[in-house]
């Protein structure tokens, strides 16, 4: 679909998980503006 990007995926020691997304020059940016990522998603961790 021509679309990519890059994330930095940190899983912390509890398990839950933080995801930054970059722009081109790798600052991040707010990742609802993610073409990806739906803005509805839980991307605030893992469920048990």
């Amino acid at each position: 679909m021509g679309r990519t990007e890059t994330w930095v995926v940190t899983t912390t020691r509890n398990g839950s998980t933080e995801i930054q997304v970059l722009d081109s020059l790798g600052r991040v940016k707010p990742v609802d503006t993610s073409s990806i990522l739906r803005a509805k998603d839980n991307i605030a961790g893992a469920k048990p």
